[in-house]
């Protein structure tokens, strides 16, 4: 069985430690670590800060189960740069050099996945995807050695946005430590059929977002709000013989965290109760 995790994206407003205490009192057994200002970035934090971090998440018993690394502005003020795909040479190395430092801090906290996106295409699609191919295959030979999993996630607008893409270049690449972050609402938002998708790509996910989507529109909405059959998708996830973390990512809440964290692990703990009886 699959186990329910949140995403600190939309815990920005609140201290690092109140965050994981409120996910713990809330019934959430995992924890996704976004890379954020607000919190620490792996640019600047120490292994002191990193030691502080397992200490404070061994005392709520709460498992860290990805390190996010899609905040828009970590590496510049232009949203999403540099990339993996952009044209500057300077830029993709950047950013493999972001992934790397955060690989390396998953392996200190012990987190099995990193996830990261493609980037919006600013160049011919055959080299921009030439780019990609050659990034991702360096970045999973190096977290094979550090003993995690990148998890690409497919993005509306961005060069790999369904999950028919990202698999085609997760077969490609052919390593068994670089998988697919599936994100229930992008599928809802990019692809035809969500659920088919859904069924199709699964078997090779290795971390899961969920969030509710209105009218197709690229907005995160609380798992109970939207037009997604949410307790199809789960049954689908579950009947598939995936273990490893549902992540509610729910960046756009971050105002209302509170309400957001326990309408989120209550509606979703009640699906999960339904279909593992």
């Amino acid at each position: 069985m699959f186990t329910l995790a949140y995403n600190t994206n939309g815990l920005r407003t609140m201290p690092f430690r109140e965050a994981v205490e409120k996910l713990s009192a809330a019934g959430f057994e995992g924890i996704e670590i976004a890379l954020q200002e607000e919190h620490f970035t792996n640019l600047d934090v120490s292994l002191s800060e990193l030691a502080q971090i397992k200490k404070i998440l061994r005392a709520y018993d709460l498992n860290p189960v990805c390190i996010a690394t899609g905040g828009k502005h970590l590496l510049s003020p232009v949203d999403y740069e540099p990339s993996l795909v952009c044209s500057s040479e300077t830029g993709r190395r950047e950013r493999i050099d972001f992934i790397k430092d955060s690989c390396d801090i998953a392996n200190e906290l012990e987190v099995p996945v990193v996830n990261f996106a493609s980037g919006f295409n600013m160049t011919d699609e055959r080299i921009s995807m030439d780019y990609l191919f050659e990034a991702v295959c360096e970045l999973a030979d190096y977290a094979k050695e550090e003993g995690v999993i990148l998890a690409l996630e497919p993005e509306p607008g961005m060069f790999i946005e369904t999950t028919k893409q990202a698999c085609e270049l997760i077969r490609k690449a052919g390593r068994d430590n670089f998988l697919l972050n599936m994100d229930i609402g992008h599928i809802e938002c990019c692809e035809d059929d969500l659920y088919a998708s859904v069924e199709e790509a699964v078997g090779l996910a290795a971390h899961i977002h969920i969030e509710n989507i209105k009218n197709k529109v690229h907005h995160h909405e609380l798992p109970g709000d939207g037009d997604i059959d949410m307790e199809r998708v789960l049954r689908i996830i579950n009947n598939s013989g995936y273990n490893a973390a549902v992540s509610v990512e729910l960046y756009d809440h971050a105002h209302i965290a509170d309400d957001a964290i326990k309408e989120s692990y209550e509606f979703l703990s009640g699906i999960i109760s339904k279909i593992s009886s």
